[in-house]
């Protein structure tokens, strides 16, 4: 940045009145307030062109225009040589020059544009100078960049420079072009082509390309990052945590609201392409489904409970009426600026806008906040809705459009201050940021206003007209106020009875109908049609440096109860653990979330489930207005297969005909046939019994974990007695061999082991009878005694294990405390036998038990 005046001022607001100071220092060719600069490069050796971006800014707009005595910028090589004749400046070396061939002035055939969002009052448009490569006599490149006054000291002027690059171009010519934008977005045509080198070493930094950019339809690009606290986690089960992750639902509706905007593009075609970037698995091209991958730079940070703060000062704002309004505290973008620091790449700062969802900031239950109007940076903060679980689809998908809005040059009013306007019908309005618009006979509709509506002059409202007739409002209706009490018409075109006495036949009814404290001349506004691109630094070439606080007006949850409008019609809050666990051989097992209708209607729901077997889905509930139902898939664990299943839930609004709710839950089913992964659950088991109260899942699920481990982790004895048979097989034949063999399956074919609990609670004497017969006929075989060994071990390992859970039912059963202390030390004495290697008299104390239990349970 080079400037007439202070260079530090280029980044300031428009506030100084018409800003002029006077440099003390050298001044050339005839004027004053010189500012040089001399950069001496060493080309590439292949380079035949160099180039750079630049804008001119200056407070001698629009008062000067065609003035001879202005500022000029010019860039010279080689040499410098600044001269003044005929009150003119004549530049031999400059190569920065306009299609006349004169120097930068606000009298460029370029021309000059207001709000240029600096201290100055006029801009050029972007423009890039290019030169032939010529090297002094020290083989090097001198450029020497000048800005100065002709004549006189009056009125600063400034110059910024970027994206300075080197070409291979043989045909190089010098001069000064405008950067071509043909689709107005803001990012010129061949960054959208090309991509940017931001740093100038002939790389790419941002492949605009490849993320979907076309210089000939409008592009917009969001990065959105999220607050993110791990859960707790006892291997597959995982509670708590905080997680602000953005809805990709929303996401496609907020970019599926922007294609369907009415704004034409140079390729024929409406709409306005959103990128939004909430990470490398989000998607990037709606179309064709694909993810951002590598491209993608969204990412989970910190969770901060509250951030940042407000600060004392005395700041400024227009009001409704036009008025200028002091206040004295507003909230300070420092928190969010060492996030932002920490994980948003900057070769990004000239095209992304970046966003934050968050918990709370600044002590506020708002719904979010924008950086400025324009700008680059926002907050979407859900923390404080719907009791902590955050926003519903449509709270979230509103609010993201609207914050964005802001960032997009909208105000509350579209162009100004005023808020909940009837005749304003857009997301930016507080009537429909959480609602949505009215639609016909319900809300829910995401967009913004396409038209520019007949003012309403509160003192004199004609119900007769409703909003203007002459316009083609389709179905829409409108949202107003009579008192502090909410209304609704579901055709703004048609009559509307604004002072609410039954009739709409009034010419000049007199209410105050947008709920604030004066009347006034309510405005429409068309915002697709106004829209600004280039906030913050978005195109500017990182100019524009965003302010370090900002007046903090949004909408807070208590507000919006106050106003009615925290959620529509047909809203509902769909409440799903993120991780869900099955444990194979379980029998059927349900996989459970909630549905709360936030709404203020009934609703009927349509709730599907995908990318999991279920045997039986969900219910579709009917629920009145705050009523909540508990849900449940049921999933067959004994066909299922092992593996990691991502279960979506999806509900359908039968109100609005709509998807307002999805969430995903990842389903781990692991392969306990692994040992290791059976140690793993065994080991689960038991710390989730350890775990003292409060400390886990809530007692409902931790009671339904804890059943679903006991069984799966339970062994099968069937396993061990299958293995011990076939090592039998594999031996040579004998008669003893075969003996044992017919009694393993005499054993095994008992129909009660279809339900191991079945065979243990109705008597198993049977079983235990074949496996005793085993165990003598393996002991008369012929085999190395190690194999015995194993063999009768593993009888006796599956008498205990069907002993156990015989103990178990019991105990479930209500069998008597005498009984149970009777036989617990009998099954300790033959768990015992069994190890010092007599298993058929630890099979009889076995047996012994088992009949003292089968006893007492019938």
């Amino acid at each position: 940045m080079l400037s007439t005046g202070r260079a530090s001022d280029i980044t300031e607001p428009d506030d100084e009145g018409d800003l002029s100071t006077e440099l003390s220092g050298p001044t050339g060719a005839g004027g004053e307030d010189q500012t040089q600069l001399q950069i001496r490069l060493t080309p590439p050796t292949d380079a035949t062109c160099f180039a750079f971006d630049f804008r001119f800014f200056s407070e001698e707009y629009p008062e000067y225009v065609g003035s001879i005595y202005n500022d000029t910028f010019t860039a010279e090589i080689i040499d410098t040589d600044l001269t003044l004749s005929n009150d003119g400046i004549v530049t031999p070396y400059n190569f920065a020059y306009d299609t006349e061939g004169n120097a930068i002035s606000i009298n460029t055939v370029f021309g000059m544009t207001p709000d240029t969002e600096t201290t100055f009052d006029g801009s050029t448009p972007l423009l890039s100078a290019i030169t032939p490569v010529e090297l002094s006599d020290d083989e090097n490149m001198l450029i020497t960049l000048t800005i100065q006054d002709l004549g006189d000291s009056i009125y600063d002027s400034a110059v910024a420079i970027d994206n300075a690059r080197w070409f291979t171009d043989p045909d190089c010519e010098a001069g000064a072009t405008v950067k071509e934008d043909a689709d107005e977005d803001g990012l010129p045509d061949d960054w959208e082509t090309d991509g940017l080198d931001v740093d100038g070493d002939g790389t790419i930094d941002l492949d605009l390309p490849a993320m979907g950019a076309d210089p000939g339809h409008k592009d917009l690009f969001l990065e959105i990052d999220w607050m993110f606290e791990a859960q707790t986690c006892i291997w597959f089960i995982c509670w708590g945590g905080e997680d602000f992750s953005p809805d990709e639902a929303a996401l496609a509706d907020v970019i599926q609201a922007f294609a369907d905007a009415p704004v034409d593009n140079p390729d024929g075609t409406t709409g306005i392409n959103l990128h939004i970037d909430a990470g490398p698995d989000s998607v990037m091209d709606t179309t064709t489904a694909t993810t951002w991958g590598s491209l993608g730079r969204g990412n989970a940070v910190d969770h901060v409970e509250d951030l940042g703060a407000n600060v004392n000062g005395t700041f400024s704002y227009v009001d409704c009426l036009g008025n200028t309004v002091n206040y004295n505290q507003a909230y300070s973008w420092e928190a969010l600026d060492t996030i932002k620091d920490a994980n948003f790449d900057d070769v990004r700062r000239d095209v992304f806008h970046y966003t934050l969802y968050a918990d709370t900031y600044g002590g506020s239950s708002s719904s979010g906040i924008s950086r400025g109007i324009p700008a680059a940076d926002l907050i979407v903060s859900q923390g404080e809705f719907n009791s902590g679980d955050g926003f519903t689809l449509i709270q979230e998908r509103g609010t993201l459009m609207h914050e964005f809005g802001h960032n997009l040059g909208l105000r509350h009013g579209g162009n100004d201050n005023c808020n909940r306007e009837p005749n304003y019908l857009s997301i930016m309005s507080y009537s429909f940021q959480l609602v949505g618009l009215r639609d016909g006979p319900s809300d829910g509709l995401l967009d913004y206003s396409a038209f520019d509506l007949n003012d309403l002059d509160e003192t004199s409202l004609d119900e007769t007209v409703g909003l203007d007739p002459d316009a083609d409002v389709g179905t829409l209706g409108t949202r107003w106020w009579c008192g502090n009490v909410g209304q609704v018409s579901d055709n703004a075109a048609g009559a509307i009875d604004w002072d609410c006495d039954g009739s709409a036949d009034e010419t000049s009814a007199s209410v105050n109908i947008n709920r604030d404290s004066f009347s006034s001349t309510l405005t429409g506004h068309d915002d697709w049609a106004n829209l600004r691109f280039d906030g913050g630094a978005i195109g500017q070439l990182g100019v524009e440096e965003s302010p370090a606080e900002t007046r903090d007006v949004e909408l807070t949850k208590e507000e919006a109860e106050e106003l009615g409008v925290l959620a529509g019609m047909f809203d509902v809050l769909l409440d799903a653990p993120a991780t869900a666990l099955l444990l194979p051989g379980t029998d059927e097992r349900s996989i459970f979330f909630s549905l709360t209708n936030v709404g203020t209607m009934t609703d009927s729901y349509d709730v599907q489930v995908t990318g999991i077997p279920v045997t039986s889905g969900p219910d579709d509930p009917t629920l009145i207005a705050s009523e909540t139902a508990v849900l449940a898939a049921v999933v067959d664990t004994d066909t299922i297969a092992p593996g990691l299943y991502y279960m979506e839930v999806a509900v359908i609004s039968g109100g609005l005909s709509e998807v307002v709710a999805v969430a995903t839950i990842e389903v781990t089913v692991p392969d306990l046939t692994d040992p290791a992964m059976l140690a793993a659950a065994q080991e689960a088991l038991d710390d989730l019994e350890d775990l003292l109260p409060g400390t886990g899942p809530d007692p409902d699920t931790l009671d339904q974990l804890l059943d679903m481990l006991e069984e799966g982790v339970r062994p099968d004895p069937r396993v061990a007695l299958q293995e011990a048979r076939d090592t039998l097989a594999d031996l040579e034949d004998s008669k003893d061999i075969n003996n044992a063999i017919k009694a393993f399956d005499r054993a095994l074919q008992d129909k009660r082991w279809v339900d191991d609990d079945e065979l243990a609670s109705s008597g198993g004497s049977s079983v235990f009878a074949q496996l005793q017969q085993a165990v003598r006929d393996v002991e008369r075989a012929d085999i190395d005694p190690e194999v015995a060994d194993a063999v009768t071990m593993a009888i006796a390992g599956a008498a205990e294990d069907l002993l156990d859970r015989a103990y178990e039912l019991a105990e479930e059963a209500g069998v008597s405390a005498d009984v149970l202390a009777a036989v617990a030390p009998m099954i300790d004495v033959a768990e015992a036998t069994a190890e010092t290697g007599d298993p058929r008299a630890a099979m009889g104390m076995y047996q012994d038990a088992w009949d003292i239990l089968n006893d007492a349970m019938s």
